[in-house]
């Protein structure tokens, strides 16, 4: 085969994928009413600020509706406490005497459901609500996936620093509670992320992520996912401690919360700051897994006034580095 001939197959078989991922996510946006997404964003009025997002969007024939929560970075706000108890088992706790503090949750600034309209074009689903415009595309990479191109205003101007991630799925809330049976062994996917050093104005931290739940353990009945692991930090007295509690939520419950940090203190005890996530499962009606989850994080930080901020996705397939 000569040059001019493998060039004409290559641009025939890139072709070819580019009409197949066309049509498929077209189907897809047909097939499945609902789209559960997380997005982040910089704001134009007042002073610099980043904005969270994490909701779901009903999409029937060219109308339908968004539910949100809205988080805001300037306000800063502190979590709201679970009564459930960090269960945390670092072997260097001995016999200090230290109970660990209530699960935190991520506190948003309002609810927001909105009327939309939408429509699919050749490569975006384009959604219009009385804030604006967003444009979310498909991601040939992970199938279902959507990610956010960019987001406009009501006057039409784009915003700062959009990021977002979006899974197609058939409901956003279920009747049954949701439990470690629904989850994945392991997940990977990305993230974009503003630590405590990182401002309104800085860019995201964009990393790929993974979630591995096989050394997960049971507590509350179930309502709780714990597990105590030796921290990235390699602090032999400084372990980590998850936490995910589930059926929480009066959104829907297939919200779950990750509260989660390192023993700083180093006594044997998660009674110290951390970092609370919001997830969102997706749930399709061919299985009863939640295959991907999309999240935010938004963790109150005392030191500098913004909170440490993120925007990310979970999935079934891909790679990442491990949290």
């Amino acid at each position: 085969m000569n040059t001019f001939q493998k060039m004409r197959t290559t641009i025939i078989a890139a072709l070819i994928i580019i009409a197949l991922h066309a049509s498929a996510s077209a189907q897809g946006v047909k097939d499945h009413a609902f789209l559960i997404f997380a997005a982040g964003f910089g704001t134009l009025a007042g002073p610099p600020n980043n904005q969270l997002q994490l909701g779901s969007l009903h999409m029937l024939e060219g109308r339908g509706s968004i539910d949100y929560d809205l988080y805001d970075g300037n306000a800063n706000l502190q979590q709201t406490n679970a009564p459930f108890k960090h269960e945390m088992t670092a072997p260097y706790r001995g016999k200090k005497d230290c109970q660990g503090r209530d699960l935190e949750i991520a506190h948003p600034l309002k609810h927001v459901h909105d009327a939309i309209s939408w429509k699919q074009t050749a490569d975006s689903l384009i959604v219009v609500t009385s804030e604006g415009v967003e444009t979310w595309q498909p991601d040939p990479k992970v199938p279902f996936a959507y990610v956010l191109a960019s987001m406009k205003n009501e006057k039409g101007t784009e915003l700062p620093l959009a990021v977002g991630y979006a899974f197609l799925a058939d409901t956003d809330t279920v009747t049954t509670q949701i439990s470690r049976a629904n989850l994945l062994d392991r997940y990977n996917g990305e993230i974009h992320h503003k630590d405590m050093k990182h401002s309104a104005t800085d860019d995201w931290l964009s990393k790929g992520s993974s979630f591995d739940l096989r050394e997960f353990t049971e507590s509350y009945g179930g309502r709780i996912l714990k597990h105590s692991k030796q921290g990235i930090l390699q602090d032999r007295d400084n372990w980590a401690h998850h936490s995910i509690l589930f059926d929480y939520s009066t959104r829907s419950n297939l919200i779950m919360y990750h509260d989660y940090g390192h023993d700083f203190n180093h006594n044997g005890c998660f009674d110290e700051s951390g970092h609370a996530k919001t997830m969102f499962g997706v749930k399709r009606n061919d299985s009863d897994k939640l295959r991907e989850i999309v999240y935010i994080e938004y963790s109150y930080n005392k030191r500098t006034g913004f909170p440490m901020m993120s925007v990310g996705r979970y999935y079934t397939s891909g790679s990442g580095k491990k949290e």
